[in-house]
């Protein structure tokens, strides 16, 4: 909630933080171009089987994060409890504490904490996309041009994932290892 102020303010220069791209907030700040597209997913106990979408929700407690798509999403559903909380680990341990029936949060968090937390699964149904995108001060051009950072940050991410993937193919059909900090070493050659 304090990236927006802060930004305003000209306390930081940009914010590059999973900031979803909404009408509401390119009133206040200028947005490049979207690097990432999520999507809205619900986390539940891994022996869950009743709920496979945001209907399945209606009549249970939700965690979600205070001021996210998640939490706008459930609080527009009259018929689900709609339990706030600071940040998503906080909603997960809700979860795994048996405190919430589920957790509505962006599919890359959530992967992460199912993974770190046994017992728990990710229900991907397939809605609710938002884009992420930097945010920058409403007009600020001072040379700081966003799409090209983000057209550099893209590359360099399809470069050393193409680097590390021809690597270990190479590595499967050769019978040889190949060394990652090799590539590290291309990927140091383009910055």
């Amino acid at each position: 909630d304090g990236l927006l102020p802060a930004l305003q303010s000209g306390k930081i220069d940009l914010i590059i933080a999973g900031m979803t791209v909404t009408d509401e907030r390119k009133k206040a700040v200028d947005f490049s171009e979207s690097y990432y597209t999520a999507s809205q997913v619900i986390i539940v106990p891994a022996d869950n089987t009743a709920i496979k979408s945001f209907d399945d929700l209606k009549g249970k407690n939700v965690g979600v994060q205070i001021g996210t798509t998640g939490d706008t999403v459930i609080s527009e559903i009259k018929e689900i409890t709609n339990t706030k909380y600071n940040n998503g680990s906080e909603a997960v341990l809700a979860l795994t504490t048996q405190k919430v029936d589920a957790v509505v949060i962006d599919n890359e968090p959530a992967k992460n904490f199912v993974a770190k937390n046994t017992g728990l699964k990710v229900v991907d149904t397939g809605a609710v996309k938002e884009d992420y995108a930097i945010a920058i001060a409403k007009g600020n051009k001072d040379g700081l041009n966003v799409g090209q950072l983000v057209g550099l940050i893209t590359a360099k991410a399809k470069i050393k994932r193409n680097l590390i993937k021809n690597a270990q193919v190479f590595e499967k059909f050769s019978f040889v290892s190949v060394p990652f900090n090799e590539a590290e070493m291309v990927i140091k050659a383009f910055q």
